[in-house]
């Protein structure tokens, strides 16, 4: 027998039944408007109850047109009404209706305590389901605009400012309506293994951005409070120390990587929102630690700061109390922290970051550490060697890089040296190195850090001028690192294996390395790149586009032009579809340019010049010595394609920009640019025929 309840909803408007259910949760919370004190808790969550279903309304009041027209959001509210239906009917089996009389208090005061527990726990559910059914509405509205988002993507910008004010509409007044999952759900340590993940799409960073605010101004609010630690640490921290593993739980694509990181966030403003006595801030500061990183790897990193700030107070808080099991995890923290500001571009915070841990690390008894937190100690010298490097302090970045090689030569004791002597007093790698490492009986987390401690001391022996002594430790670098991938392919340490690829493309390594032995390395980087650009564009596509730059030159260099100008054309097209920075697209057109000029095919390496000084003038403005040189190679590529009518002109705009930049500058710094390209004017007016006054 069908259900008039269901006949009768499938048939009503959204808002009617919308209505009908606001006035049922009234209803429910009017029934405990007088209980005894045995009850003022559920009273609260009655409360909660019509707050919530007050949010719903007026959410579904903005986004009436998308929600009214499902049929699977009607059926969610049959399902939410038939449950608010059954808890009212057993509240008022178990609590008598009120009653003015002496008599009357007293037995609703007795059956408010007998059942207390009982009509607690049907609010309780109840107010889950209510949760649970707006997560489901607000999910649902959002799923919809990220279908009408992708549909405008590639359309016009009135459509797609349309959808970003929809979705912007998104947030509700009270923040902990942002928290979609139930918020009785108990610590994130205790979800069982089979939780299922919602399915959050999300469609703007700016959705992402108001979860963020909220966990920090609950972590704001929560930091003033006192909180009881647990004599006995969580799963997750042991002795000795074990780093808690990021990378093993971040999905690489970066769509299931969104959806991991808003979920994380959702669940950690539950837990926030959880009652205080379940608070667990070992657990919390597990989670926040994998969700630094997931917002880091989609580029979001001022919100990834903060996280990450945050991380490190939770961890020195836990270390404050029990510090041989915690202390590790702040130096964890340190440096994960440290790695966001120097991805966002911040290297002054990151190296104070490090110079930090560094500094506080250094206070141990480092001689008698286990060997797990020795090999910490030489991961955080490495980090810390590697930002001295950035800020150009060589010297200090050798001397820390050779102590980290100290450090971990003490912990491996090999059998054999990493280096072999080779003709003319130079080192190369030896290749028993890697395979005798792999059988030291240690961790792949300690030879995957001797690595990265090896490839730093390189680079800072090539960046004080010690460049024959740097090419033995780079290739023993990618020697480890290939033998770990090899171990675990197309694991996160396959793109830091492609990064020390590129590094044998450094033009001061040139006379050391053959130019064919440095194409392979390129190749080799270049598939690693592509594959993990189909996953993660954003992150991995500028990467990409490096590497196919590196390789278009270096073909160039070995005269192979025809061959360059096809990856030139392959870095442009990858640079357009991958790669926000005009500027580097600006770049990438002049590189072809030469190739072009080489080829003789001066009609397309004008066309290229031309679009190259254009992208230069839309990011750098008006005025600039990069377009100005840009200018005068114009003007050359235009005099060898015989078009000297438009030579005369791009010398021209050449000279007025050097004299521009000399009047602001100083002469002295641009008299001899003027003067070139005063000279290819005087030429390309000669061919034309044309007087020089013109």
């Amino acid at each position: 027998m069908v259900d008039p309840l269901s006949v009768t909803l499938s048939v009503i408007t959204l808002a009617t039944a919308l209505k009908d259910i606001i006035e049922l949760g009234q209803k429910i919370k009017d029934s405990f408007a007088k209980v005894s004190q045995n009850l003022r808790n559920v009273q609260e969550l009655a409360g909660e109850i019509v707050g919530t279903l007050q949010q719903l309304w007026e959410f579904c009041d903005r986004h009436y047109a998308v929600l009214n027209a499902s049929d699977e959001m009607k059926a969610a509210l049959r399902k939410l009404r038939k449950d608010m239906d059954s808890v009212y009917a057993s509240c008022c089996k178990l609590i008598p209706p009120s009653s003015e009389k002496l008599v009357g208090r007293v037995k609703i005061a007795f059956y408010s305590f007998k059942n207390r527990n009982r009509v607690e726990e049907l609010i309780t559910k109840l107010r889950n389901h209510v949760n649970k059914c707006r997560e489901q509405f607000m999910l649902f509205a959002l799923m919809r605009i990220e279908v009408s988002l992708a549909a405008l993507r590639h359309s016009n910008a009135e459509g797609l400012s349309m959808v970003r004010r929809e979705i912007s509409m998104m947030r509700v007044s009270d923040m902990r309506s942002c928290a979609f999952m139930e918020s009785s759900s108990t610590a994130i340590s205790k979800r069982p293994s089979g939780h299922p993940e919602p399915n959050i799409i999300i469609s703007d960073a700016m959705y992402l951005g108001q979860q963020i605010n909220a966990i920090n101004e609950s972590l704001t609010r929560l930091s003033a409070m006192h909180f009881q630690f647990p004599k006995e640490h969580t799963a997750g921290y042991t002795l000795p120390y074990q780093p808690l593993l990021v990378t093993s739980v971040l999905p690489r694509d970066r769509n299931a990587l969104q959806r991991y990181v808003v979920t994380r966030a959702l669940e950690i403003q539950t837990f926030l929102q959880d009652d205080l006595s379940t608070l667990s801030i070992q657990d919390g500061a597990r989670e926040m630690l994998n969700f630094t990183v997931g917002l880091c790897d989609l580029g979001m990193y001022e919100e990834a700061a903060t996280m990450g700030l945050w991380t490190v107070r939770l961890f020195r808080t836990l270390a404050d109390v029990y510090p041989e099991i915690y202390k590790p995890h702040v130096f964890q923290s340190f440096q994960h922290l440290s790695t966001v500001y120097r991805e966002s571009g911040n290297l002054e915070k990151a190296y104070k970051v490090m110079e930090e841990c560094t500094k506080a690390f250094r206070g141990r008894q480092t001689f008698s550490l286990p060997v797990q937190l020795k090999v910490q100690f030489g991961g955080i010298l490495t980090t810390h060697a590697m930002l001295l490097s950035l800020k150009t302090w060589h010297d200090q970045s050798l001397d820390v890089a050779e102590e980290a090689i100290k450090v971990f030569e003490d912990i491996f004791q090999m059998p054999v040296p990493p280096y072999q002597s080779k003709e003319e007093n130079l080192l190369e790698a030896n290749p028993d190195f890697p395979r005798k490492l792999s059988l030291a009986g240690m961790t792949d987390r300690a030879v995957c850090d001797y690595a990265r401690a090896i490839r730093q001391l390189s680079n800072s022996l090539q960046n004080v001028g010690r460049l024959q002594d740097s090419i033995a430790p780079k290739f023993t670098a990618l020697a480890i690192f290939r033998d770990l991938c090899r171990l675990d392919p197309k694991s996160a340490l396959e793109v830091e294996l492609a990064s020390i690829l590129l590094d044998m493309n450094e033009h001061v390594l040139r006379p050391f390395i053959p130019r064919e032995r440095v194409l392979s390395l390129i190749d080799e980087a270049l598939e690693i790149y592509r594959r993990n650009a189909q996953w993660n564009p954003s992150r991995f596509g500028q990467p990409l586009c490096t590497a196919l730059f590196s390789k278009a030159y270096l073909l160039a260099e070995m005269e192979r032009y025809g061959e360059a100008v096809d990856v030139w054309s392959e870095t442009i097209e990858s640079t357009k579809k991958l790669v926000v920075d005009q500027l580097y697209l600006a770049e990438v057109l002049g590189g072809v340019c030469w190739s072009l000029r080489s080829l003789k095919r001066h009609d397309e390496a004008a066309t290229m010049r031309l679009k190259s000084v254009m992208a230069y003038q839309s990011v750098l403005g008006t005025t600039s010595e990069t377009q100005a040189n840009g200018y005068y190679d114009l003007s050359v590529d235009l005099q060898l394609a015989g078009r000297f009518e438009e030579a005369i002109q791009a010398a021209q705009n050449s000279v007025k920009q050097f004299r521009m930049r000399a009047l602001k500058h100083g002469s002295k710094w641009h008299i001899g640019s003027i003067a070139r390209s005063l000279t290819a004017l005087a030429k390309a007016c000669t061919y034309a025929g044309a007087p020089y006054s013109s």
